[in-house]
């Protein structure tokens, strides 16, 4: 069985030896005729699908696996802020933040400032409610651009350095001269380091990732 393998590896590095190099607007090219022929739209070539295509399959390459998840979920990816909030797990996510930067304020006597006209503490069980309650009560107020990504996302990606310092950053320096436990805070400072040093733009981690 493995001798058969290595002679289908073989045969097949040996036809692509004497093929000539394919670029991704060939494929689009092909596959639009294809639908212009059957009375179709024809597809045009998205930069930043190819970049995620591009990681997934590095990933996938270095992990030696082949997972629809090997680079992090395709939601985690691509999804935008406003649809992220409209996702139960991740606004858990940013409630347990929240708890956490409301703990290490009350500990340092500052008094927070709600940028709405809720207040700060209605803020984590508000964001835990079900998606549908949640939606009702507050989607619709949340004027939040469909395509708008975090400043943090953003700058991973063009591989600046990012504020976390500034941000869970001061929640860990914070919890760990209160004696506060802030275990997400610690982590997101953690992996946002790592992500930096690593180079490579966001990691696209999920909710469960992050969490760790």
């Amino acid at each position: 069985m493995q001798s058969a393998m290595r002679m289908v590896l073989l045969a097949l590095c040996f036809a692509l030896a004497f093929t000539a190099p394919v670029t991704a607007a060939d494929y689009a090219g092909a596959i639009s005729a294809f639908r212009r022929a059957h009375g179709l739209n024809v597809v045009k070539l998205d930069a930043k699908l190819n970049a995620a295509a591009l990681k997934q399959a590095q990933a996938m390459a270095a992990t030696g696996s082949i997972s629809h998840s090997a680079a992090g979920s395709f939601s985690s990816r691509m999804t935008p802020l406003r649809r992220q909030l409209a996702q139960r797990p991740w606004r858990r996510l940013f409630a347990d933040q929240v708890a956490e930067g409301l703990a290490a304020m009350r500990a340092e006597g500052i008094r927070p400032v709600s940028p709405t006209a809720i207040p700060a503490g209605w803020m984590p069980p508000l964001l835990r409610l079900p998606d549908m309650i949640f939606e009702a009560m507050l989607g619709r107020t949340m004027k939040i651009d469909p395509e708008a990504r975090s400043s943090m996302w953003e700058d991973l990606q063009r591989g600046r350095r990012t504020e976390i310092d500034y941000l869970q950053g001061v929640i860990t320096d914070i919890a760990e001269r209160r004696g506060l436990d802030a275990p997400l805070s610690h982590r997101i400072v953690a992996l946002i380091r790592k992500a930096e040093a690593d180079g490579k733009g966001s990691p696209g981690l999920s909710p469960e990732q992050l969490r760790g």
